[in-house]
């Protein structure tokens, strides 16, 4: 008994053992546990019963006493974000500024007499302005302007008489465009869609237009094309060729779709229209040489419309040319086929990488060119 006992410690304490469980008997018994555990290796384990599904224990019904807490705790941390868990006063609204009308004042929180202008509704916001001052420097509106910063719209138009006189003789650009962004503004806030305000805008698109500024010009055509929507007079006409001309800029087919397929049939024998629909064929079917010429003859402000793309059409039409012609391509030629005089046609192509044939270079070898194309 005191050997028994004194092994079976000595393998207790042995710390090679398996998770602390009883050692392995070694001798005969132990092959013989050996012998039937690989017996029973290929055997199928029996099936084992399913598993119950553990029952959920009902729903209790909710507690109104905590769910009152949980509100209440709500409240608290609301009212007292950032400031310790202690809720804030309430401060009370400041009263209205004077002419600004019932249901716009400002919001809580913000200074006194200040609201939010992105979120009122011009149309029925009925500002009526008292400024007497014709001139007045363009600020963007944060908040609701005071009536009496605002202009009313006989004043306008004398501010509008001066821009366009001041255009004509000193060309200042930055002036006329910040008087004409004011003259808009004020017209905004006071809900102003007259033929005065077509006026006002068609004025500005003009200008921009003259400038090279295709993004003022851009804002200016989309606030037209809406105005015209709501038959108020207009040069509706010549506006409608110029989005089409815009279009064939921005490179924009799916809008250009829409255009001519909203376009009215009286509007397709104005004569501004019809010389934009005639060019829009040009460009689509590769007629360069029929697309400089309509260029040329374009009515109204359409040539420096399409000043804004013929440079990349040119050039389109050069790799087309370079495509098509062999063995050399005369210079000479290339200008009645791109609208380009002589000083034009060589400042144009000097800027490219192009390869010169013939005694005075007058020729472009189109071969040896072939390779500068993705370059043009």
């Amino acid at each position: 008994d005191s050997e028994s006992d004194s092994s079976g410690s000595g393998l207790e304490a042995r710390p090679g053992g398996r998770r602390g469980g009883p050692p392995k008997p070694r001798g005969r018994g132990g092959a013989l546990e050996r012998g039937r555990a690989r017996a029973q290796r290929g055997k199928r384990p029996e099936p084992c019963p399913p598993r119950r599904a553990r029952r959920r224990p009902p729903c209790e019904p909710e507690d109104p006493e905590r769910e009152l807490r949980r509100q209440r705790r709500a409240q608290r941390f609301q009212g007292g974000a950032g400031t310790g868990g202690h809720p804030k006063k309430a401060r009370p609204n400041p009263p209205p500024a004077p002419g600004s009308p019932p249901g716009h004042g400002p919001a809580p929180g913000h200074a006194p007499g200040h609201a939010q202008a992105e979120g009122l509704d011009w149309e029925q916001v009925k500002i009526l302005g008292t400024c007497q001052e014709v001139t007045k420097k363009y600020l963007r509106l944060t908040c609701a302007p005071d009536p009496a910063t605002v202009r009313p719209v006989p004043v306008l138009r004398q501010a509008l008489a001066l821009v366009r006189s001041h255009w004509q003789q000193h060309r200042d650009y930055a002036w006329a465009c910040e008087q004409l962004k004011s003259l808009r503004q004020d017209l905004t806030v006071q809900g102003v869609r007259t033929e005065f305000t077509v006026e006002v805008y068609e004025t500005h698109a003009r200008i921009a237009l003259e400038k090279g500024d295709h993004e003022e010009f851009n804002q200016c055509q989309t606030q037209l094309k809406a105005l015209y929507g709501e038959n108020l007079p207009g040069c509706v006409g010549e506006f409608t060729a110029y989005r089409i001309l815009y279009c064939i800029f921005t490179n924009n087919s799916g809008e250009l779709t829409t255009e001519l397929s909203l376009l009215p049939p009286s509007l397709r024998s104005d004569p501004s229209v019809s010389h934009a629909l005639s060019l829009r064929a040009a460009w689509a079917l590769g007629l360069y040489s029929r697309f400089f010429r309509l260029h040329s003859s374009a009515p109204a402000m359409g040539p420096r419309l399409i000043d804004l793309f013929a440079e990349r059409e040119r050039r389109r039409a050069l790799r087309a040319f370079l495509k098509a012609y062999r063995p050399a391509l005369p210079t000479a030629q290339l200008g009645p086929l791109m609208g380009l005089e002589p000083p034009e046609r060589r400042r144009f192509l000097g800027g490219l990488p192009l390869t010169f044939t013939g005694p005075d270079r007058g020729a472009i070898d189109c071969r040896q060119s072939l390779a500068a194309l993705p370059h043009i």
